[in-house]
Order: C-alpha cells, then structure tokens, then sequence
C-alpha cells in the first residue's frame, strides 16, 4: 500500500510544472501580501452598529433573533457553550465535507483540547490548552489546473456552513417563538455567536499570524500571490512525506524552492 502511495503522490509531484499557479521563479521574493488592518476594524465596527440597530430599532423578528442569551444562570451558560461548541463543530465540518468532495487527504484535525493526526495510516492523539478552536487538516491528492480553484471551495466552505448553520437557527428560532425554554436560549446564542463568527471571519490576519485564518488564506489564494505559492510548496513537501521520499531525494526544483522561502516556520 505504500508503494501505491507513494506512486500516486510522486505523479502529482514530478509533475510539478504543469501546476496553476506555477512555482515562482527563483528571483521573486516570497513575502506575504498583507491587508490593512484598519478594513478589518472598520468592518467589525460596522456590524457591531448594524446588530445594535436592528435589536433597538428592528422589526419584531429581528427582537426575536437577537433576544440575548442570559448568562447569569446555569441554563444559559450551557446554551452559551453548547452553542458556541456547536458553531465551530459545523464550521470544521463545512471545510472537511468540501475537502473529502473535492478529493483530499485528510490527514487530522482539531475540537478544542483534543488533536488527531494521521501519518502512514496511524492515528495520533493529543491534547493541548486550545479549548475553544477548531481545525480541520487536508492537502489535495493532485496539483493540477484546479489545484487553486478548489483550494478556495475548502476555505470558503467553513464560513458558508456558519452562515448556512446562523440562517438555519434563525428560522427555527422564528418558527418557536419567543419561548423561555432552553432550546429556546439555545438556538438564540447559536444564531448570534454563527453571524458574530462569520463576520469575524471575513477579517484577514494581523501581520506574521501564527495560524492563517480563512479570509488570509482566501484572500491569497484568489489574488495569487506569494503566500498563495508556499501554500502549494507546502501541500508539494508534504505529499513528498506522505510518500516516504527522503528530503535527499526530493526533486531538486522543490528544494531550491525551499531554499528560497522565508518567512513561515514550516518553510
């Protein structure tokens, strides 16, 4: 099964010139490209006086929708987590339910505290002290013309299934009323903290992020540029090391493109 493997992957690798995008040249520095923060405060300041409008001055569904969720009771500060855990559980599985359509490899993923990763076909657990994040860990099996194209369906995927999991609590919620029940609650702080988590979203990281978030990585990706290409370096290594080629081996057009990246701790 390893042989078979590593003949699937070697075929996307050697075949590394045909890639859309291409590798940089050798000349073009690898810098990230990074938006101005000040969109970014500008947008969240925008939303925030969008929701504080439609709860003052709102339509009546509007009321019902951002009813606040009660904290000061043991009921409402399980809806609160229930809901917040749920949101980035439906988040996590928009970005795995495109990557397994669109044929990649997954290779683990994270649920708060509790990380799994798969190498040669054994699984790994391990915990670390992130209790509210999520992550999802996939390369595709080929670079060919598509490679970016579908790259941007995985990223978008997770915003689209918060979104989609916001609208789908808010007709439920309409449809309940406004009862003072705890799925009630429960639904209320699902649909707030989905649409907070979906604009948030749309926010590209600082500068040198320790993790890129969706807008960064969907922004490079559609613009093209030179951290879109360590994107595709990285997925190019590491399908090398899922096929258990030796770095000494790697096609030498891969190592003078790892030579020349700079910039992420991974390069």
């Amino acid at each position: 099964p390893l042989d078979s493997l590593a003949d699937k992957y070697l075929v996307s690798v050697l075949n590394a010139q045909a890639i859309s995008p291409p590798l940089p040249l050798l000349a073009c520095a690898m810098s990230a490209s990074r938006p101005p923060s000040e969109i970014a405060w500008n947008l969240l300041a925008t939303a925030v006086g969008i929701g504080l409008a439609l709860k003052l001055v709102g339509p009546s569904w509007a009321e019902i929708l951002l009813h606040s969720t009660s904290v000061g009771s043991i009921d409402g500060l399980i809806a609160l987590f229930a809901a917040l855990g749920a949101a980035i559980l439906l988040h996590e599985a928009g970005h795995l339910s495109a990557a397994l359509l669109l044929d990649f490899d997954v290779l683990g993923g994270s649920l708060g505290p509790l990380r799994a990763l798969r190498l040669h076909g054994r699984w790994s657990f391990q915990f670390s002290g992130a209790l509210l994040s999520g992550s999802v860990i996939a390369i595709p099996r080929r670079n060919d013309a598509t490679w970016r194209t579908r790259m941007l369906a995985v990223v978008a995927a997770g915003p689209m299934a918060t979104l989609l999991t916001g609208l789908g609590a808010a007709c439920l919620l309409v449809w309940f009323g406004d009862a003072d029940l705890w799925p009630t609650r429960f639904l209320s702080a699902l649909v707030e903290l989905s649409f907070f988590l979906f604009v948030l979203g749309l926010f590209p990281n600082a500068e040198a992020p320790k993790a890129r978030n969706d807008a960064r990585l969907f922004y490079s990706l559609l613009r093209n540029t030179p951290e879109a290409h360590q994107i595709l370096l990285y997925h190019l290594v590491t399908q090398l090391q899922i096929a258990g080629v030796r770095p000494r081996d790697y096609p030498q057009r891969v190592i003078f493109k790892l030579a020349q990246a700079s910039g992420r701790a991974e390069m």
